[in-house]
């Protein structure tokens, strides 16, 4: 009887700790709007193995070097000019200023609703909206979470051009996808500038393209189609709308092109202790005042693309205020600790 209940009490614990480490991506889990990062990728030769799947893993990618960059921008869809070509669109993705991915963050889910494309051959810009979206996330999301969606987008563009001595009035798109992300593991993502808290999902997708040409301005040819299936691996943290990682899988399913942002560990989820921490006013002018139920002893300011600007110690105390009056306008992430521990990760506003 003792040993079953020793039995027993082992599980029990082990079920708890399980618990207390799974990560769940929720709906108020967002980063900083505006957020600027920079997107590295590399192709894989060998040497690369993220196959393990489950609880508590380690994914080490620590010693990628980066032969291409990207600029990537997090944007409020209410910014752009072209917002209200998406009603139904929050924020925009934005690839070196110039490709817009549209997204929907609703307390339901996190999908992708539109494209916005530059087709400079035609000198046009292309607004393609999603009559049924690409689900990134249903909230909430966390291990063993599988989400399907059949996203489809079809729409005419005026082009009025000639090629071959053919006259086209217009051409006509039409995109059908079958996308399906499992998320089967959660654990620690090892990167070039710091480890993350992750889930890891694999990512099915198969897209079906057409398109067709009105030529003469009379009669609709089908010029292009083709399908297309291909997975993937993607690495999602916390406080990001971007997948972290993302791994381009072969035929084999067998790496051959990773790409991975950089982002201020200071973002990621993992925080020592347990606190509960309220900071006011924010937006700020001047001073702000931190109030916890842990002694606060240190203070560290950054910017969205991770440097530290401010950093103040003081001797601990639960409420903790500090002047910002110098620092310029725009969105900073505050780190507390307490005891050399972090106790609070959060956004700030300066005024």
């Amino acid at each position: 009887m003792k040993k079953l209940t020793i039995i027993l009490l082992l599980t029990l614990m082990l079920s708890v700790c399980m618990l207390m480490g799974q990560i769940t991506i929720t709906y108020d889990d967002m980063p900083p709007i505006p957020f600027s990062i920079i997107q590295n990728s590399t192709s894989v030769i060998g040497g690369i193995d993220i196959s393990n799947n489950g609880a508590n893993q380690t994914w080490n990618l620590s010693n990628l070097t980066p032969n291409d960059y990207l600029s990537i921008d997090l944007v409020d869809l209410s910014t752009l000019s072209f917002a209200d070509q998406y009603p139904n669109g929050n924020y925009a993705i934005s690839l070196e200023n110039t490709y817009y991915t549209i997204i929907s963050h609703t307390t339901n889910n996190l999908a992708i609703v539109g494209l916005t494309i530059p087709i400079e051959e035609f000198n046009i810009t292309a607004y393609l909206k999603y009559l049924y979206p690409e689900l990134v996330y249903t909230f909430p999301y966390t291990m063993g979470t599988v989400v399907e969606s059949y996203p489809k987008i079809k729409t005419k563009l005026r082009i009025d051009t000639t090629i071959n001595n053919i006259y086209i009035d217009s051409v006509a798109v039409e995109l059908k996808k079958y996308v399906k992300r499992e998320a089967v593991g959660w654990g620690t993502t090892k990167l070039p500038n710091g480890d993350f808290q992750t889930l890891k999902t694999l990512v099915q997708s198969k897209d079906t393209t057409t398109l067709l040409a009105k030529l003469y301005g009379l009669s609709w040819m089908p010029v292009y189609g083709d399908t297309l299936e291909s997975n993937s691996i993607e690495f999602q943290m916390k406080n990001l709308l971007y997948p972290l990682a993302t791994i381009t899988l072969n035929n084999n399913l067998q790496p051959t092109q990773i790409s991975w942002v950089n982002v201020d560990p200071s973002l990621n989820i993992t925080q020592a202790i347990s606190s509960h921490v309220k900071y006011f006013p924010n937006p700020v002018q001047d001073f702000i005042t931190f109030e916890a139920d842990k002694p606060i002893a240190i203070i560290e300011i950054f910017s969205l693309d991770g440097k530290l600007i401010l950093k103040q110690d003081a001797p601990p105390s639960t409420i903790f205020q500090i002047d910002l009056s110098e620092l310029c306008s725009g969105n900073y992430v505050f780190r507390l600790y307490s005891n050399n521990e972090i106790i609070k990760t959060g956004k700030l506003t300066k005024e």
